[in-house]
């Protein structure tokens, strides 16, 4: 079980339970018109709101950002398939030979991915000290980042949970208008409420609302969206080699980047239906990340998004 889709698994309870389709989209359009409403007063729908500060400059080279990111995401990856190759290979192995899957103990399997996600954020976060120059400072994950990047993102929050949630709304419903099989209560939710250990609840919980946004984020915002958007503009400006790189800086690159990175995010939390609502929540991430600078802020909303994901789901599942 990946930590990192519980929270897309609980976001789909809230809409998966009894409610006629007219109070759904009715629901659906108030939330959607406060999410518009916070977004409009923030300043959200200025066309240049997006050129926040510039995080890279000339003498970062993108393939040593290249080389962090595949080396968190080995991390990510890798350190739970090493687990069960060292400790469970020859029950794997048996597993196999009788046609059979393997499956962890629920405890074990989240222990291992706290472990692996934890790990992982701590060997990217140790490459940008020695790869990139000032590699925290520039990515905005300082403390002196820390407090107005808490402001921007309970106001990014604001935004983008009541939008996530109407899309999730809406997405629900148009799956029934298609006549197809409409979204059920995920396995993983089931799993963690029913669950009697303690144990493994409490892990998933601080798990999804603090360990899995401060990896995720340094590596989709963080890394993955800061590398395209400087590898694009140091592209454009190859024609220019002494000119500074932010001239060659424009709306249309951010918002790029934004999108290419929201798309992987979504993706590889293979929430399936879920994924509109999370590519629409993983723009809102970046949007708020190239405003501002400051890397705390999508950590935030990431962790309030989970929090209220997983709060959600407790009291609708009891």
């Amino acid at each position: 079980m990946s930590i990192s889709i519980v929270a897309a698994a609980a976001a789909t309870t809230m809409t998966t339970q009894p409610m006629t389709s007219r109070g759904e989209i009715s629901f659906a359009a108030i939330l959607l018109m406060v999410s518009l409403t916070i977004a409009f007063f923030a300043g959200a729908f200025r066309r240049d709101s997006v050129l926040g500060p510039l995080r890279l400059d000339e003498s970062d080279s993108p393939l040593r950002m290249l080389s962090i990111t595949f080396l968190g995401i080995a991390f990510w990856f890798g350190l739970g398939g090493m687990y069960l190759a060292l400790v469970h290979g020859n029950e794997i192995t048996a597993a196999r030979q009788r046609n059979l899957e393997f499956t962890l103990p629920l405890r074990e399997n989240v222990i291992v991915n706290v472990a692996a996600t934890a790990i992982a954020l701590i060997a990217v976060l140790r490459a940008d000290q020695i790869l990139l120059r000032d590699g925290i400072r520039k990515l905005g994950f300082t403390r002196r980042d820390l407090p107005p990047g808490v402001v921007a993102g309970f106001v990014g929050a604001a935004i983008a949970i009541p939008l996530t949630f109407a899309m999730s709304i809406f997405v629900t419903n148009l799956w029934s208008i298609l006549k197809l099989r409409p979204p059920q209560e995920h396995q993983l939710i089931r799993m963690l409420f029913d669950d009697p250990d303690q144990m493994v609840r409490w892990l998933v919980v601080v798990s999804a609302v603090i360990v899995a946004p401060l990896f995720e984020e340094t590596i989709f915002r963080g890394h993955i969206q800061s590398l395209i958007a400087h590898t694009i503009r140091r592209y454009r400006g190859m024609a220019h080699p002494f000119e500074p790189i932010a001239r060659f800086d424009a709306p249309w690159i951010r918002w790029l980047a934004i999108c290419v990175s929201a798309a992987l995010f979504a993706v590889i939390h293979e929430a399936g239906w879920m994924m509109p609502p999370l590519f629409v929540l993983a723009v809102c991430f970046g949007y708020v990340y190239e405003r501002t600078g400051k890397l705390w802020a999508p950590i935030l909303m990431h962790a309030l998004f989970n929090a209220t994901s997983i709060t959600l789901a407790l009291f609708t599942h009891t």
